[in-house]
């Protein structure tokens, strides 16, 4: 697993992130080119995307995400405001151009994304799940829950991330960070240089 992280240079500081995860720059341009970086950067095998902005993803989503793309070229994770969560490729079968004229952080991102893929192929779906852009984001996924675990949405505060590995063995550990961190106190402070992240997944293809 890697996290490709922006501003670049907090990709080199170690003490926002746990230490055993590789970090990558994301570099500049828009979400499309920071997402196909590490499409293009990355060794052979299926890779797969999500944003760490998903409090209910869970280490089952990201295993069926490998599942489908042993099935499939393209694999999604659709959020309910018409954008997606996760995106998971098979390289071997798609052409360069996957986020091409996508409007991003509109109700199009999922269905641009989809009318760039080539003619025929049918990519697979997950659950949705909502991302949290923003604090009225945030108090919608929290009126979803149900009194069982209302408590527990309650408890998640500062910055919410699941990190996830595959080992060749395929099996997925996950470890749950909820506390404040140094970057969302930057955050917290107004600072426009505060670390953002996706979460990379690699699975190296057996010979």
């Amino acid at each position: 697993c890697w996290l490709a992280v922006t501003p670049d240079r907090f990709a080199r500081r170690g003490r926002f992130w746990p230490r055993r995860l590789a970090r990558l720059p994301q570099g500049p341009g828009d979400l499309g080119a920071r997402m196909a970086r590490p499409l293009a950067r990355l060794p052979p095998g299926p890779v797969v995307i999500v944003g760490t902005d998903v409090p209910d993803i869970t280490a089952a989503h990201v295993a069926r995400a490998f599942g489908a793309l042993g099935r499939c070229a393209a694999v999604f994770g659709p959020a309910p405001d018409g954008g997606y969560w996760l995106i998971g490729v098979d390289r071997r079968r798609l052409t360069p151009g996957l986020f091409r004229n996508v409007r991003w952080s509109s109700p199009h991102a999922l269905a641009d994304t989809l009318a760039n893929l080539p003619p025929g192929l049918e990519p697979e779906m997950l659950d949705e799940l909502a991302d949290i852009d923003d604090g009225d984001g945030y108090r919608r996924w929290r009126s979803t829950a149900g009194p069982a675990d209302r408590a527990d949405r309650a408890d998640r505060g500062g910055v919410s991330a699941s990190v996830y590995k595959r080992r060749p063995a395929a099996t997925i550990h996950t470890t749950s960070r909820t506390e404040t961190t140094p970057a969302a106190r930057e955050t917290q402070r107004g600072s426009d240089a505060a670390p953002m992240t996706i979460s990379v997944f690699h699975k190296t293809r057996r010979k």
